[in-house]
């Protein structure tokens, strides 16, 4: 029996990721998503184990958690599965997991010792793929044929990577969700604390005290989970919604591109509602810098809602756009701010309109000479909005009932995000509506006009684009997860090049040395040497010989502290997983402009 790679495999991973990111109890979430995955890979079991190292002895293996197909003899309660020590018993098992490696392979023809510990348990045919955290490796999972040997085709063991990148990430955020409740639990017995002793004149100045250094806890706790959930969250997000790309890209036959859509159409949702919560940490705290460009605002909102305008045909529904001949043609704003705030609310009104049309309206009204105030209107036919719930609406996490949560679904942050957004820009929005018969939200900013030769903004595309021949580049991949290195790759191939690879810092370090990069790709978050400390390496070597090496730094941690902390470590550059092919495009172009700048001046210099 093989175990191809599938639609209905792709749709297992998709169902089982969903139950993963769903709040309330984990182990039943867990327990699901092994049955989704198990049922979806046609296998008799599925389980986790967890591993760690206790204080100055050797790492154990544990199982955890345990699915099995009907008529298959569960091994959960089995005592000779806790506390295992693979470095004695399976050896080989131990370095190939440490190492990224899937083990796999038919019972019969492993070696002794494996077959020991496996044919007790019914096991004919086995795949177990690594659970890495944080770079770190924290279990593996694994799958069983009890009743016929099943052959792993390659593409299946990599699509069950990526799903094993999903589990680490949902082990990782229970831990993280774990620790914030209980430091929400030590703050509000603190809390109570501190009322108390508030009753108590001649403790203020000491109360007050305390209280800052509470709050200062509190921020960076949060802070240090938003970081968490950014990392662990978009890491496996990278290969669901890269690999999904590519797949589309090579337009595969129904109904492969359906189900692929529909995981694609998934990860996004989910970067979205990530996106939505970092956002609004980061407004909330004011960490927000706005970034204006000369746009063309017509070109710009015609993007923005190009994708939105699909999901409305498939309700039935219209999308207009209507932009005033009195709106120049350039303006000087943050236009992916204002994307931002537009694809919200255009969102919203196709998802709360079932019938009938939505309507974007573009208007200006002039300041002075040099600016004006951009309004636009997003009208809909929609379910409306009692007049009691306009205001709350607009508050973090409000929404006008509850029964809208059950039933469209949402964070209930993205109208606070785009208020916010508004007011920084100069503006503010508002709302109109009647229940039953639509809504309209009318936001405004402040916008510079610009003379006609003024350069616009190129807003970004969606095909990958061939390069190699015009940006010839050496380059160098370096990163620790198998499935990363190769979404890169493919993603490099398919624009003309052929990158070498590296797992780790110390294996970039002897490349380079041998062979001469013009770019690294340098992942951050990696065993032994991370890719800061690589960098710096490399930078210590070049001194004094010319910097030539162009190191752009890769991570799921999007936050402006730790790009700050790549750049400030010698890095030329900064991106952001799941990696964008506009911006991996313009990272190739930027590098080849510059390595040619400092050949060129080179020459001059010794002319």
């Amino acid at each position: 029996m093989d175990h191809p790679p599938d639609a209905s495999l792709l749709a297992g991973i998709a169902g089982a990721l969903r139950l993963l990111l769903q709040p309330g109890d984990f182990d039943a979430s867990m327990q699901g998503a092994l049955a989704e995955i198990g049922r979806a890979a046609r296998v008799d079991r599925v389980y986790i184990f967890e591993c760690n190292t206790p204080e100055g002895g050797a790492m154990v293996w544990s199982q955890k958690y345990e699915w099995t197909a009907d008529g298959i003899e569960p091994q959960i309660d089995n005592p000779a599965l806790q506390n295992m020590c693979f470095a004695e018993i399976c050896p080989r098992w131990q370095a190939e997991l440490e190492t990224g490696l899937p083990v796999v392979g038919v019972v019969a023809e492993l070696d002794e010792a494996e077959r020991i510990l496996l044919e007790p348990q019914g096991i004919l045919s086995i795949a177990a793929v690594p659970i890495r955290s944080g770079g770190i490796l924290a279990g593996m999972v694994g799958f069983d044929d009890c009743r016929e040997a099943g052959n792993w085709m390659p593409q299946t063991i990599q699509l069950l990577e990526a799903a094993a990148g999903g589990f680490g990430g949902a082990m990782a955020r229970k831990v993280a969700d774990d620790a914030l409740r209980e430091a929400h639990a030590i703050l509000q017995i603190q809390a109570e604390e501190l009322r108390e002793h508030r009753r108590v004149a001649t403790s203020l100045i000491e109360e007050a005290r305390q209280a800052e250094q509470r709050a200062a806890a509190a921020s960076e706790a949060k802070s240090t989970f938003l970081a968490v959930m950014s990392h662990e969250m978009r890491t496996p997000l990278n290969g669901i919604i890269g690999f999904t790309d590519l797949i589309l890209s090579e337009s595969p036959p129904d109904p492969i591109a359906s189900h692929a859509a529909a995981i694609q159409s998934s990860g996004r949702i989910l970067l979205g509602l990530i996106n939505e919560v970092l956002d609004f940490s980061r407004i909330e705290s004011g960490n927000v810098e706005l970034e204006p460009v000369v746009a063309d605002i017509r070109e710009a909102a015609s993007s923005a809602l190009a994708g939105l305008r699909r999901a409305a045909e498939r309700k039935g529904l219209v999308v207009e756009l209507i932009v005033e001949d009195s709106v120049p043609h350039q303006l000087r704003l943050d236009v992916t701010r204002y994307q931002q705030i537009l694809l919200n609310l255009v969102g919203n009104a196709v998802k709360f309109t079932d019938r009938g049309a939505v309507c974007v309206l573009i208007a200006v009204t002039r300041l002075d000479s040099d600016t004006v105030t951009l309004h636009t209107a997003v009208s809909d036919d929609g379910i409306g909005i009692e007049p009691d719930a306009l205001e709350r609406i607009f508050e973090p996490f409000g929404q006008a009932d509850v029964s809208v949560h059950r039933r469209y679904g949402g964070t209930g942050l993205g109208l606070a995000i785009s208020r916010n957004l508004c007011r920084l820009m100069g503006g503010d929005i508002t709302a109109a509506s009647r229940p039953g018969r639509g809504s309209t939200f009318t936001f405004r900013l402040a916008a510079g006009i610009c003379s006609a030769d003024t350069a616009i903004v190129a807003l970004p595309g969606r095909v990958i684009p061939a390069l190699a021949a015009e940006y010839p580049l050496n380059i160098l991949i370096v990163d620790d997860v198998p499935t990363n290195r190769q979404l890169l790759c493919r993603l490099l191939e398919k624009m003309g090049y052929s990158p070498a690879v590296a797992t780790h810092g110390e294996e970039a370090l002897e490349l380079t040395a041998a062979r001469a990069f013009d770019l690294v790709l340098m992942d951050i978050l990696m065993p032994g040497i991370d890719g800061r400390e690589t960098t710096q390496r490399l930078r210590q070597r070049e001194a004094g010989k010319g910097r030539w090496l162009r190191i752009i730094g890769l991570s799921a941690d999007a936050t402006p502290e730790n790009a700050r902390r790549c750049l400030d470590s010698g890095m030329d550059g900064f991106l952001t997983k799941p990696i964008q092919i506009d911006d991996l495009a313009a990272a190739i172009r930027r590098s080849h402009a510059e390595i040619n700048g400092v050949e060129l001046r080179r020459t001059g210099a010794a002319g």
